[in-house]
């Protein structure tokens, strides 16, 4: 997984001590090397979350780099490592192929299956002409199981995939997502396609 840089972000990590059982009290002292430079203290410390499993929250100073390297020690534990790589756009991130539609004509040919109160971005990529490419999104709606209309509408650098944002989706159900972009060569697509909330 991928986060964006210079963005803070609550990372969560286990700890596990050597009879291999959940750490759930102490202090974990979390380190941080940016880069492959030499480690530093976390400025913030971590906090449990539950049944072994422990958070620290990284600031947009110490998420400046293209590889955060993690490792956290605990007394009595076995050490936690974990990488984070970074990019520098949000659109990079934010869409997984099961959070996106892939459009046949005006209609995808994929179906998004979500949890329930998912809240984030939805992506489309059109069914578009070779030298076409995105040049806006003019709209994005779901309909059916409720009501909900997409926000933060905009296209990935490439133009490749329009993006857009959905508040928590908290009925369970079919919906219709309907999408509308336009071209680069002016043209009006709209894009239907199935969403379900479970």
């Amino acid at each position: 997984m991928a986060y964006q840089k210079a963005k803070a972000v609550t990372v969560p990590f286990p700890i596990i001590n050597t009879d291999g059982e959940a750490v759930v009290t102490g202090t974990p002292n979390v380190y941080i090397s940016k880069d492959g430079a030499a480690q530093a203290s976390a400025d913030n410390a971590a906090s449990h979350l539950g049944n072994g499993q422990w958070a620290v929250a990284l600031t947009a100073t110490e998420m400046t780099a293209d590889v955060i390297s993690l490792f956290v020690t605990e007394t009595g534990s076995t050490p936690t490592h974990l990488v984070l790589e970074t990019v520098s756009t949000v659109d990079a991130i934010d869409v997984i192929d099961e959070h996106t539609h892939f459009a046949d004509g005006g209609e995808s040919r994929s179906i998004i299956s979500l949890k329930q109160n998912f809240a984030g971005t939805l992506a489309l990529v059109p069914d578009l002409v070779s030298d076409s490419a995105v040049s806006s999104v003019s709209s994005a709606a779901l309909t059916g199981a409720a009501s909900v209309t997409g926000s933060n509408l905009r296209k990935t650098p490439n133009g490749k995939m329009a993006l857009y944002t959905v508040a928590a989706l908290s009925t369970t159900g079919t919906y219709t997502a309907t999408v509308t972009i336009v071209t680069t060569d002016s043209q009006t697509i709209v894009t239907t396609g199935t969403i379900i909330v479970e």
